[in-house]
């Protein structure tokens, strides 16, 4: 029983370092809401170049478990048109596929959380008063 303990917590700290120190790129996301719906962008950052992906070069599929399903392919701009309040966050899957070079960026399940959209009242200034 202690041997396979010992394999398991061996096997959990090997999936963390895979998974987290030697991940090869970082994903970026930003949102915008609107009363259509959320947009959802995303650079990708290469940690080996210290540079981020060039968009035009990648597929991007696209898998939002609380919206859709099937993953949608685009470019790394995604519109969701909403008919209900947004959400706090989004569970967001993300592949970035570059055909050519045969590469493939993976991100499963990455937590987004969204803007709280807020009104911002000014009043004029005494100089916007003296008009």
């Amino acid at each position: 029983m202690k041997k396979f303990k010992t394999i398991l917590i061996l096997a959990i700290i090997i999936f963390l370092i895979r998974n987290f120190v030697l991940a090869e790129a970082i994903p970026f996301f930003s949102t915008k809401i609107s009363k259509q719906g959320i947009m959802i962008g995303v650079e990708i950052l290469n940690k080996k170049t210290g540079r981020f992906l060039n968009p035009s070069d990648y597929i991007y599929e696209w898998l939002l478990p609380d919206f859709f399903v099937i993953p949608k392919k685009g470019g790394n701009l995604f519109f969701i048109n909403l008919d209900r309040e947004p959400p706090p966050y989004l569970i967001i899957k993300l592949k970035a596929t570059n055909l050519p070079r045969k590469e493939n960026y993976m991100f499963d399940y990455q937590k987004v959380y969204l803007p709280k959209a807020c009104l911002l009242y000014t009043s004029p200034s005494p100089r916007d008063r003296q008009k």
